[in-house]
């Protein structure tokens, strides 16, 4: 369930009103996502990540609907972070059928990019969520939100610190209680050291029917990014606690149970 305030409804109405006359499509990505979907896990976030299905001239007129009600943006360096008039902050991404297609956005003034590798997933594959009684609206599922954290982190490790805790924790969490999926014989042939590794291993095995030639190579990409050596393996293995008395170890036996998944299964 997402945590979300009075007003935080009442923006969210409003943005919704505004790309439905627009005729476009709202789907939640990011941190609320995880929220939703890992709800019994602490995940306190204070913006709302919004994706649209409208072309950048589509989202320019938004933008002038927003400013007369009177919602700003936070930042030139950001244009995608807006701030309501009751303090709401939504991080608000196009993505229509032709900006999916050339794999990113980029604001003209400003030059700004964000990558849209992953996203035909988001409105393929996004679910309903009755967020109030008055508010619906989609959601992406932990395989998507997965995907996009990676491509995420591999497009910006910069902002590694909102993504790699959410990574391991989907990586950790995945598919728990489903025991059906973690009893079938694909993952008793596996040959997997521990049940706690389960949920890597079907998340792997996910993610390989699910992406397309260019996301798998990002996910490629990011395994060989998390090895010993490299910059981001002490953060990505504080990333969560563990009781485990090797958190090297532990790591890298998710990270196995997962490549396994993603690259050896039939």
């Amino acid at each position: 369930m997402i945590d979300l305030r009075p007003k935080q409804i009442e923006d969210l109405c409003e943005l919704k009103q505004y790309c439905g006359e627009l005729g476009a499509e709202l789907v939640i990505i990011g941190a609320c996502a995880y929220q939703h979907h890992f709800s019994n896990e602490e995940r306190f976030t204070s913006d709302i990540d919004i994706v649209g299905a409208f072309e950048l001239d589509e989202f320019f007129e938004l933008e002038k609907r927003l400013q007369y009600a009177e919602w700003s943006q936070e930042s030139p360096d950001e244009p995608h972070r807006w701030k309501s008039k009751n303090d709401s902050y939504i991080d608000l991404i196009p993505a229509g059928e032709r900006l999916r297609e050339q794999k990113k956005v980029i604001w003209p003034d400003s030059g700004y990019k964000l990558t849209l590798v992953g996203f035909d997933h988001v409105f393929e594959l996004a679910e309903q969520l009755e967020l109030a009684a008055e508010l619906t609206l989609r959601i992406i599922p932990p395989k998507v939100l997965m995907l996009l954290k990676i491509i995420a982190f591999m497009d910006r490790p910069s902002r590694s610190g909102k993504d790699l805790p959410d990574i391991r924790g989907i990586l950790e969490r995945y598919e728990e209680g489903n025991t059906e999926r973690f009893n079938s014989d694909v993952v008793l042939g596996a040959v997997l050291p521990d049940v706690s590794v389960v949920p890597a291993f079907l998340l792997g095995l996910d993610l390989r029917a699910l992406c397309t030639p260019d996301e798998r190579k990002v996910i490629e990409e990011f395994l060989s990014k998390m090895q010993q050596e490299e910059e981001h393996w002490p953060e990505f293995v504080e990333a969560r606690p563990t009781s485990s008395d090797n958190p090297e170890e532990t790591v890298h036996e998710i990270l196995d149970a997962f490549n396994k998944g993603f690259t050896d299964s039939n």
